[in-house]
């Protein structure tokens, strides 16, 4: 690929295996955000070079868990059925179960598919299995949730520190710092939510 797809699956895609490097700083952010230090990865142009047609494994920590889940897996499909190039997408849903995430990316392992997008249940669940998909020389994409280990290829995030701030915010501007703030969390331990409830629990 020599271009950067801005559809989700051919977009984790592209960025490590088949096209030259994108930037973080070259991407448009929401006003007020600037890309932290090391969001620039940059993979070694042609180290996964590799001819069509490709086979590709996505690890989504749970379709089910909301509307943007949901078309984060559809779209995914979508942009990889509309490129000729891949002969395969296997999109596996771990449920938010972190022993069947981490049983799902060993079977992409074992399938030996081109490249592993993941999405991770937890910041920790699938480190090993990440770690042994790389050391098996296939490129791994974290995708919406970082782990607790630098053993990926390359990572696409989005912006739940931002999303964080903005509602610590609105609440500090509203309660005027008087009140009770009761906090609806979202899944127990996956990487965005942490990230989302960290910074928004700092702006008090």
């Amino acid at each position: 690929m020599r271009r950067i797809i801005q559809s989700i699956a051919a977009a984790v895609i592209a960025t490590t295996m088949w096209c030259a490097p994108s930037f973080a700083d070259e991407v448009s952010l929401l006003d007020g955000v600037t890309a932290r230090a090391g969001d620039n990865p940059a993979v070694e142009a042609g180290k996964f070079k590799k001819d069509p047609p490709w086979v590709i494994g996505m690890s989504h920590f749970g379709v089910n868990a909301n509307t943007w889940t949901v078309q984060v897996a559809h779209e995914a499909e979508a942009a990889a059925a509309k490129d000729k190039r891949i002969s395969k997408f296997i999109l596996l849903d771990a449920g938010f179960d972190q022993k069947k995430q981490v049983a799902d990316i060993e079977d992409l392992i074992a399938q030996k598919v081109d490249a592993i997008i993941v999405q991770p249940v937890t910041s920790t669940s699938a480190d090993a299995s990440i770690a042994k998909a790389v050391a098996a020389g296939i490129p791994v994409i974290v995708h919406t949730g970082r782990i607790e280990s630098d053993a990926f290829t390359t990572e696409i995030q989005g912006g739940a520190e931002h999303f964080g701030k903005v509602m610590g915010d609105f609440l500090v501007k509203e309660l005027g710092g008087k009140g009770n703030i009761w906090v609806l969390r979202g899944l127990a331990g996956h990487p965005e939510d942490t990230n989302r409830a960290t910074t928004a629990c700092c702006r008090r």
